[in-house]
């Protein structure tokens, strides 16, 4: 994908900023699955949920070189200078949102329950990757 200058106005994921990709650019897109209906069961609990699932999205995207572009809610627009950190990214977060810390009222949650298998524990988030 091209990035074009409107995306001057990104946000680097740590400090010092990123440089902005030029040219070509893989870009990631997260949100967070069910996340109404977590919400509306328990306001509080996702408070804190989205919290840890923001630091590992940043630290994440910081680790391999990505340049937050927009968060809105919980999803997250993110760019990257190539389609291997890209990939890298989701499934470092993917395996970091697996192994989170998370609060035992997300964990009740259907939505956000570990299955049987272990396959899914915590907030689940999909990603798209163009």
């Amino acid at each position: 994908l091209r990035m074009s200058s409107l995306s001057l106005s990104a946000i680097s994921c740590s400090e010092p900023r990123r440089s902005i990709p030029e040219g070509e650019a893989a870009i990631v897109f997260t949100d967070v699955q069910g996340s109404t209906t977590l919400w509306e069961a328990d306001p509080d609990a996702m408070d804190v949920a989205l919290v840890l699932h923001n630091h590992i999205m940043r630290q994440c995207c910081t680790e391999f070189n990505g340049v937050e572009i927009v968060t809105e809610g919980d999803a997250f627009h993110l760019a990257f200078h190539d389609g291997v950190d890209a990939l890298k990214f989701a499934l470092k977060v993917q395996k970091s949102l697996h192994e989170a810390p998370w609060c035992e009222e997300i964990l009740l949650m259907p939505d956000a329950c570990e299955d049987a298998d272990k396959f899914f524990r915590g907030l689940r988030v999909r990603m798209g990757i163009s």
